[in-house]
Formats: structure tokens, sequence, C-alpha cells
């Protein structure tokens, strides 16, 4: 892996490119380039900051030859510290919390990319986001006072329904702690009935969906 700093290679300022047509009018700071190859592709990554704290990570998957740009993926992601009423008795995270974690990536995800609170969305778009399905795959601790991060994809999408994969590590590192995977439906929060997204919450999903 290769690292550099924001003024990278031509893969760098094309996932640079990507993220300033995509948010347009709103600050970010990019920290640094990630670069991976194999034998096939090689892969340019993005890390950066919005204004409001929220990480963002680019990524531009290419083949070797640079001129054919074969796909470009954006993953939400956002970090905090674990805090005491996260923990349990073996002060590590008890497991019921890393459904919290994950969705409190959903609901910042909105702030970032609609530029809306969570609660302005439900409150607004008469849209609510149920959870009818949830699946947690837990592989290592984290502790009380460990930095988590949370990474979210959205890996299945309709008009009335989400399925968003969300990533957790143990702060910078490759130290995968768990995947928490929620199904969401639509609902009509004034009627409590199935609906279909808005055409602006289905293309923020859209922009977000990668390969399962």
């Amino acid at each position: 892996m290769a690292r550099g700093g924001a003024g990278g290679d031509d893969g760098g300022r094309t996932v640079v490119s990507a993220l300033r047509r995509r948010h347009r009018g709103r600050a970010f700071a990019v920290h640094c380039f990630l670069e991976r190859r194999d034998a096939r592709r090689v892969q340019t990554t993005a890390v950066l900051t919005t204004a409001s704290g929220a990480g963002v990570t680019a990524s531009m998957r290419r083949l070797w030859n640079p001129f054919h740009a074969v796909e470009v993926t954006m993953s939400f992601s956002i970090q905090f510290p674990v805090r005491f009423a996260e923990v349990d008795w073996a002060r590590v995270v008890y497991f019921a919390r890393y459904f919290d974690f994950a969705h409190r990536c959903f609901e910042d995800f909105f702030n970032v990319h609609a530029g809306i609170s969570y609660v302005a969305v439900l409150d607004a778009k008469n849209v609510g986001f149920p959870i009818v399905h949830s699946e947690g795959q837990h592989f290592a601790p984290l502790k009380l006072g460990d930095t988590v991060r949370v990474v979210m994809d959205v890996v299945k999408l309709s008009r009335r329904s989400v399925t968003s994969r969300f990533t957790l590590y143990r702060g910078e590192s490759d130290v995968k702690v768990a995947i928490i995977t929620l199904k969401q439906a639509a609902i009509d929060t004034a009627k409590f009935v199935g609906t279909e997204f808005p055409d602006d919450i289905y293309a923020l999903f859209e922009k977000q969906l990668v390969s399962a």
C-alpha cells in the first residue's frame, strides 16, 4: 500500500474531482491517498473529512490502463470514541450497541449528503425507514476508550426498501470488529403504510450503491 498527499497521481485527482462534483458548495479536507494494486486493478482512495466532522471515503477502481476508468464508488463513514454507557461489565461494547452505531451512521449520512438532519427528513419528507431485517457479524471486541469507525455502503436498493452494510473498524486500522446489515422499508409517516422513497432520497441511496 502506498500513501501520498493531496497532490496524488491521476487516480487521486480523478477521485477529488468526483468528490467536488458530488459535494459542490460544501467544504471538505482531503487527508491522504491510499493505493492498492493487484494483478488486474489499481484502487485509489481519498480519505477526507467534511465540515460537519463526518468522514467520506471515495474510491476509484480502474484497470491498469489509466484511461480505462471502470468505476467510481463513494463510501460514507463516521468515527467516534466508545463511551462508558456503551460497554458491559467486561468493559467491551455490548453487542446491541453495534446496531446503534450502524444507525447513527445512517442518520449522519443525511447531514452530509442531503444537507439536512435525519429528523428533518422524517418531518419534511413524511417518509420513515423502519428496519424489517437485521444481521450482525462480530469479529473482535471494542473496548472503553477505543475509537470506532463505521463505513456505510448500500448493497441493495429498490423503490420501497434499502439494504445497507455497515462495516465497523477499530479506529483508522484495518481491524474489522463487526458487520451490521440493515434492511429498511419506506413508509408514509402520516399513514404508517408502505410507500416509495421520494426521488431525491432514492437518488442519495443510489449513489452509495455498491456490489454486495
